[in-house]
């Protein structure tokens, strides 16, 4: 990962095989960020994206297998259990246009 900071705001650049979930909380907790706005866009492969089931109250999981342009990441950065929390949602697109998230 690589990340420039211009004032208050924190552009990252997550390198290839790095997961951004994970990369993402390990740098709020790098830079003691409690709490943030985020966005972004790019390519994934090999992702992971889930959806809350509300009446089993528990998320369900899907493998993304191949590489899909990111076309839309937003979210935030609360506190749970004391420690960064990143919850974001996603659309990605494939070669075909079609998209899921």
């Amino acid at each position: 990962m690589q990340f420039k900071c211009v004032k208050k705001d924190y552009f990252i650049y997550i390198e290839k095989n790095e997961k951004v979930i994970d990369t993402l909380t390990q740098f709020c907790m790098d830079q003691g960020i409690t709490n943030a706005n985020i966005s972004g866009i790019g390519a994934v492969k090999k992702s992971e994206i889930g959806a809350f089931d509300t009446i089993a109250k528990a998320y369900i999981r899907k493998p993304i297998p191949k590489v899909w342009e990111l076309v839309n990441f937003v979210g935030n950065v609360t506190l749970k259990d004391g420690a960064p929390f990143v919850h974001a949602h996603v659309v990605l697109s494939d070669h075909d246009m079609q998209t899921i998230g």
